[in-house]
């Protein structure tokens, strides 16, 4: 082309004059300032919507296939008067490409994203499924959530606006659907060790144990489809696990326009007769197939029952703490562990918390009565009268610790009376430490006050 152009330089003057003359020096410069421009239109980037804005550019149309599609139809377009509006929509089309490939690259993404899903064990014993922390899933989507925004952002979002809104829309319900999932799952470890677990509990409370084994059944169907289809965005928006968002729908498709690196310039695939349009991404957001309307509204009805089903356990204890105050000093664990057997021993291990420095019950050999106590430092004192441990937990109990007082007392009496009329040693000997440390302070109490009563009567003392 520089050649060409030195040659015309070289035309003599009075050609040069001449109207062919300047008509061919004309073509010729602007053919040389259509070539930049030609080659920006070669970019992988443009799709359709360019090729139609630059028909509104020029004002020309021409035969979009590309098989009749010549170079001459691209000159015809006078692409030099042009430059800075073709050079925009090129720029924008690489801006246009940028955003295609990161939704392609969400929806990839997403395609291969799966729950972990393990075994749940309660001791040696198989429970069930349950989900293992979703920390990883959860930073994925905040890092895309953060791209997605980016997205909305840019002024070049235009064609990919309704794409961008419905992805940012999957993103929260997966959100939003793992948030709740897994607290549903939490509340469900915690109640089925207790209305599973515990027969007791069952009896108990046996509308709550029927509400609970309802809900029991829901959260294993949904775990057991979750272990055959662990993908993310599937087990998300199956039916009856996902957020009610009119107008998100979900469908897996295998071919994208996204992933297309063939321009109109380079390819005889035509845009417009393409097989796999851009409606039909790799997971079309327009298709129905799954319904966001129904798993995170069950999702949300198993929290609801499983928050009545503690509710209802938190009132059983209330009255059980309300019997026996005592109960106040143990957690809701630990009282469901009393409370969760009809084996009255349980108590055994709570006794620290329930009775000041009391170590142990005593029972008899078939664990039927209370026999006494048994302190930290191993000194023990027997009831006067035995304590039955039949009925529930909390009114035996109450009769222990009114025996308890009932048998101090007496005791107390006893070794206070006993202590002048007693070898001092084998006085300290025979009594629990308290009752000596209290009886003799009773008697140095008694005798000081005895001997001032007689100074105060003028009674002279040795």
């Amino acid at each position: 082309m520089e050649g060409f152009k030195e040659q015309l330089s070289r035309t003599a003057k009075e050609i040069k004059g001449l109207g062919p003359f300047r008509m061919v020096e004309e073509t010729v410069n602007g053919f040389q300032h259509s070539l930049p421009l030609i080659q920006n239109l070669k970019s992988d980037s443009l799709r359709e919507r360019h090729w139609l804005k630059l028909m509104e550019l020029t004002g020309k149309t021409f035969d979009m296939n590309p098989r009749t599609f010549t170079l001459g139809s691209l000159f015809e377009l006078n692409l030099d008067q042009f430059e800075d509006d073709i050079m925009a929509i090129c720029g924008g089309a690489l801006k246009e490409l940028n955003i295609e490939s990161g939704i392609n690259a969400i929806a990839d993404t997403w395609r291969l994203q799966r729950f972990d899903v393990v075994k749940y064990f309660k001791g040696p014993q198989e429970r069930g499924l349950i989900l293992k922390a979703t920390d990883e899933i959860t930073q994925t989507l905040e890092d895309q959530m953060m791209n997605l925004s980016s997205m909305m952002s840019s002024r070049f979002v235009a064609p990919f606006l309704e794409q961008t809104k419905k992805w940012e829309g999957l993103m929260s319900t997966i959100s939003e659907v793992i948030d709740v999932w897994m607290k549903v799952q939490a509340k469900w470890q915690y109640l089925e060790a207790i209305f599973v677990g515990s027969e007791d509990i069952r009896l108990q409370l046996p509308e709550e144990a029927k509400r609970f084994d309802r809900i029991h059944t829901a959260f294993k169907k949904i775990m057991s489809e979750t272990f055959k289809n662990p993908n993310v965005l599937d087990s998300c928006t199956a039916d009856g696990r996902c957020a009610a968002r009119e107008g998100l729908h979900y469908s897996p498709v295998h071919y994208s326009l996204l992933t297309t690196g063939y321009s109109r310039l380079t390819t005889h695939y035509s845009l417009l007769a393409t097989r796999y349009p851009l409606l039909t991404t790799h997971y079309s957001l327009l298709t129905i197939h799954h319904s966001l309307l129904t798993r995170y509204t069950a999702l949300e009805g198993l929290f609801a029952q499983l928050e009545a089903c503690q509710k209802s356990l938190s009132d059983y204890l209330e009255t059980k703490r309300t019997t026996f105050p005592r109960f106040y000093f143990l957690s809701d664990d630990e009282l469901l562990q009393i409370l969760g057997t009809s084996d009255p021993v349980a108590v055994q291990e709570h006794m620290l918390k329930l009775f000041d420095n009391t170590a142990a019950l005593t029972f008899d050999r078939t664990a039927s009565k209370v026999l006494g106590m048994v302190s930290s430092e191993k000194e023990t004192f027997a009831f006067r009268t035995p304590q039955p441990t039949d009925g529930a937990v909390e009114l035996w109990l109450g009769l222990v610790e009114t025996e308890m007082i009932t048998t101090l007392r007496r005791t107390q009496k006893e070794s206070t009376f006993h202590y002048p009329k007693s070898d001092r040693v084998e006085w300290v000997k025979s009594n629990l430490g308290l009752m000596v440390n209290t009886g003799a302070q009773v008697w140095w109490t008694y005798e000081v006050g005895d001997v001032f009563g007689k100074v105060r009567n003028g009674v002279q003392m040795p």
